[in-house]
């Protein structure tokens, strides 16, 4: 039993000695100050994480730009439609069909006049 209260008092005594060595205060000071900077890393890699995912999504953007409908007539082209249908084919038209021709700025009224068709590069007459 004297034993067994040697090993309890020798146990103390340890425990005393690091708390002298390591006192708690010291220990939650480095434990705030790792924790502060474990938060100051954490807000680098959500701003780093944000301004790449900004990034490709303004890339997304100007992509899907480029093939907007709008973006094709500021470049000088136009869309035609007949019943308001886009046309994709001159041999889906007859003679005397209105259409309506869309610009950038503006539309216009037509009548088809006279059918060309584009067949291998050449083009050659309906009539």
């Amino acid at each position: 039993m004297h034993q067994h209260i040697d090993n309890k008092i020798l146990s103390q005594e340890r425990i005393l000695q690091s708390i002298r060595l390591h006192p708690p205060v010291q220990q939650i000071d480095g434990c705030q100050q790792q924790i502060q900077r474990l938060e100051n890393q954490l807000h680098r890699r959500i701003a780093q994480k944000l301004g790449q995912k900004e990034e490709a999504f303004a890339k997304q953007i100007l992509a899907l730009e480029s093939l907007s409908p709008l973006a094709i007539l500021s470049r000088g082209y136009s869309m035609t439609f007949k019943k308001g249908k886009a046309v994709l084919d001159a041999a889906d038209l007859q003679h005397n069909d209105t259409l309506q021709i869309r610009f950038q700025k503006g539309s216009v009224h037509v009548r088809v006049e006279k059918q060309e068709n584009w067949i291998q590069g050449q083009l050659f007459d309906d009539e």
